[in-house]
């Protein structure tokens, strides 16, 4: 019983490291590399393109050329056109979108979180998108372009909405200021792997003890005891 309590012990220890090796390995990420000036410039001028192009609408089918192919994977070149493309839609004010919060890099592709206000008169507050752009063949393209927060308007309560269940073709105010299921979903599964992994290999060692057992055909029989009166028991000839 000592070995098992010892296996169930080193698997859950193994799962934890692999989780703790996991977050380590996140965070290194999210702290390398740096965004060079010249890098910088070149994004933000196709953001200045890209942001009226696709997120205001107003020519979707020219941001369509400053897409990646995987950013514009299962969608086509006529509905881009349609303006049925995978970019939350958004007014923003201003022709030049230069508010760049550098986050990670990894090679050619490049993460950041760009914060857009919105125009005058506007009932919207300010919104910020996770972005990630990639060089491919010399140019920068937008390979994602994400919802990540909205931000109350200026003159009402106070307040900062995580956005992660946005859709594509949803404007800021079908938004909901709840967190998706999903973020719930990560920790749930965590804690569900911990349990089941020690259960699991508890239950195959129970499952071959019992298949060695019957191999060797059982216990024998259990010999008699004296009996409460005293005598012996009997033993039928």
């Amino acid at each position: 019983m000592n070995l098992v309590r010892r296996r169930i012990a080193a698997a859950v220890c193994g799962v934890l490291g692999a989780g703790a090796l996991a977050s380590g390995a996140l965070a290194a990420t999210a702290a390398g590399g740096v965004l060079r000036p010249a890098e910088k410039r070149s994004i933000e001028r196709l953001l200045d393109r890209f942001v009226p192009a696709a997120v205001e609408r107003q020519h979707p089918l020219r941001a369509y050329e400053l897409a990646t192919p995987g950013f514009r994977a299962g969608t086509s070149r006529a509905q881009w056109a349609r303006g049925e493309l995978p970019v939350q839609p958004y007014l923003a004010r201003g022709r030049q979108f230069h508010g760049i919060t550098f986050v990670h890099r990894i090679g050619g592709r490049i993460v950041f979180e760009l914060m857009l206000q919105p125009r005058p008169g506007s009932k919207l507050g300010a919104i910020s998108f996770s972005v990630a752009v990639e060089r491919v063949r010399g140019r920068w393209l937008v390979d994602a372009f994400a919802p990540s927060a909205t931000f109350a308007p200026p003159g009402s309560t106070s307040r900062i909405l995580a956005a992660p269940d946005y859709g594509p073709h949803a404007g800021p105010d079908d938004a909901k200021g709840r967190l998706g299921a999903a973020w719930l979903a990560v920790p749930a599964a965590v804690v569900l792997l911990v349990l089941l992994v020690p259960l699991g290999f508890l239950g195959r060692h129970w499952l071959r003890e019992r298949r060695a057992m019957r191999a060797a055909g059982g216990p024998g029989p259990i010999p008699p005891g004296p009996r409460r009166d005293g005598g012996h028991a009997s033993h039928s000839t």
